[in-house]
Formats: structure tokens, C-alpha cells, sequence
């Protein structure tokens, strides 16, 4: 029993660790992406503004609102390919895999005591038979028992 114990400690704690390292990456992110997005808003306001300036000299100003609308969607794309880079290190990696080995070996105990379930239940229904409960002959075999020891004693 301290083994399943000791298995299901490690998987909790693998679990805690994980989800902890996971938290960290994911506010790491969250932080760099705002502060990303705040001055790529920032700049992309004042580029905007002399790219329109300079586009509306040169081109229809339809044609260079669209320009500048293109230009901004390129640079939009840029935090959101660099967030999609951030894997897992390897300090989380090997949690992971202690995870992993923890939750196939309480699974594989599961099963042996799935398996011992069923033969304990077959061996109920073959003891109940045809012929009814088998716990219902308990009384006669004790009372047979009884009496051999009379004859032997």
C-alpha cells in the first residue's frame, strides 16, 4: 500500500510542478506579449500616421489607408509566431515524464486489481451455481463438521 501511496504522491507533485512551471510560462508570456502589443501599438500609430502622409502625396488616399492597413496586419502577425515558439524547457519535460511514468504505473495497478475483482466475482458465481446460494450450505457443512469430530473424538 505505501507504494501506491509513493505513486500517487509523485504524480501530485508532478502535477503541482507542472501546472506551476505552466503558470510561469503562461504569465511570462502574457506580460511580454502586453508589453509587446503596447508598443508595437504605440509605434505602429506614428508609422501609420507618416506612412499615410507620405502615401497620400503619392497615391489616392484609399489606396494608401489599404497600404498602410497591410503593413500593419505583417507587423501584427510577428508576437503572435514568436509566442507560438515557447515550448516547454527541460526541467518540464522531465516532470512530464515522471508524470507519465507515475500515472502508467497506478494505471497498470488498477488493472491488477480490476483483474482480481473479476476472479473474486467469478468464484462468487460459481460457488452460487445452480443449485443456489452456496453461503446458504454454510450451516449443513458446519454441522457436518461437527459430527465427524464427535465420530473421530
Amino acid at each position: 500500500m505505501n507504494i501506491l501511496l509513493l505513486k500517487l504522491q509523485l504524480l501530485l507533485k508532478a502535477e503541482l510542478a507542472l501546472a506551476k512551471a505552466e503558470a510561469r510560462r503562461r504569465t511570462r508570456q502574457g506580460v511580454m506579449m502586453a508589453l509587446s502589443l503596447i508598443f508595437l501599438g504605440l509605434g505602429l500609430v506614428f508609422v501609420n500616421i507618416g506612412l499615410y502622409q507620405e502615401f497620400a502625396d503619392a497615391m489616392l488616399n484609399a489606396r494608401a489607408a489599404f497600404t498602410v492597413a497591410a503593413i500593419n496586419l505583417a507587423f501584427a502577425a510577428v508576437p503572435a509566431l514568436l509566442v507560438r515558439l515557447d515550448r516547454p524547457n527541460p526541467e518540464e519535460q522531465a516532470i512530464q515524464a515522471f508524470r507519465d511514468l507515475a500515472w502508467q504505473e497506478l494505471s497498470q495497478q488498477g488493472k491488477q486489481w480490476q483483474d482480481q475483482a473479476k476472479g473474486v466475482s467469478q468464484l462468487l458465481s460459481l460457488a452460487q451455481g445452480k443449485g443456489g446460494n452456496a453461503l446458504a450450505l454454510a450451516p449443513l457443512l458446519a454441522l457436518l463438521t461437527r459430527l465427524l469430530k464427535k465420530r473421530a473424538g
